[in-house]
């Protein structure tokens, strides 16, 4: 299969892109009513407040 959902041995794209967060590569950050930062994510699906 071409990897997009059929039987790939390869892991899922949105498992990568986890991967970048949760080693600290890349860092999200969500925003509360008012646009101010209000959460951080800490890895392993995981959000700390700010």
């Amino acid at each position: 299969m071409d990897g997009l959902g059929g039987n790939s041995p390869e892991k899922c794209p949105a498992d990568n892109v986890r991967a970048l967060f949760d080693n600290g590569w890349l860092h999200l950050f969500a925003l509360d009513e008012a646009g101010r930062m209000a959460w951080r994510y800490a890895g392993d699906l995981q959000w700390s407040a700010m």
